[in-house]
Formats: structure tokens, C-alpha cells, sequence
């Protein structure tokens, strides 16, 4: 799995910054 930056778009196309988006459900994985 790649890992995103925070300040990025998130890649699930949503257009919210990775951080407030899907990062939430990738903690400790």
C-alpha cells in the first residue's frame, strides 16, 4: 500500500485533504 501525504487530495476522489479524509481509517494499518 502506498503511502500518501496528509497534505495531498486523498486518492479515494473525494477532493478532502488525505488527512481528514481517509487517513482516519488507515491509522495502524
Amino acid at each position: 500500500m502506498a503511502k500518501y501525504s496528509p497534505n495531498l487530495p486523498c486518492p479515494c476522489q473525494s477532493g478532502r485533504k488525505y488527512k481528514k479524509c481517509c487517513a482516519l481509517y488507515h491509522k495502524g494499518a
